[in-house]
């Protein structure tokens, strides 16, 4: 099940992404937000921390890891490919921090279950001294 939902944000990510690649082929320019996003995601996902999530810590690289290849890219005057890896960079990047995101809120859910217990508990208690 985890599998489906990490696949199915994958390819959300890239679509969302990747039409705006593929609609702005002929051009050879580089949109600044096209150039920026992916580094302000990282950013974020940084600032999260990625070390208690073995999977966001892998896209999180996986980003870096376009970025920096975007960038040769851009030197290289190879722009049309510098797009498509940074579509990817932002992709990996938007799929960590969802992940993240997944854990904080599955943090909450447990908490708020456990909090949820000790006052069924507290009831119980409090009926059965009635």
């Amino acid at each position: 099940m985890k599998k489906d939902s990490c696949r199915m944000l994958v390819l959300l990510c890239l679509l969302t992404f990747g039409g705006s690649v593929f609609s702005g082929c002929a051009s050879v320019k580089i949109p600044s937000d096209q150039y920026g996003q992916p580094r302000e995601t990282i950013r974020v996902v940084d600032e999260m921390g990625v070390e208690n999530n073995p999977q966001a810590k892998l896209h999180l690289k996986l980003a870096n890891d376009e970025l920096e290849n975007a960038d040769k890219l851009i030197k290289q005057d190879k722009k049309e490919e510098a797009k498509l890896s940074l579509t990817r960079a932002e992709a990996d990047a938007a799929l960590a921090l969802a992940l993240l995101k997944r854990d904080e809120m599955k943090k909450e859910v447990d908490e708020v279950q456990e909090k949820l217990e000790r006052l069924k508990k507290q009831t119980q208690e409090l009926e059965g001294n009635s």
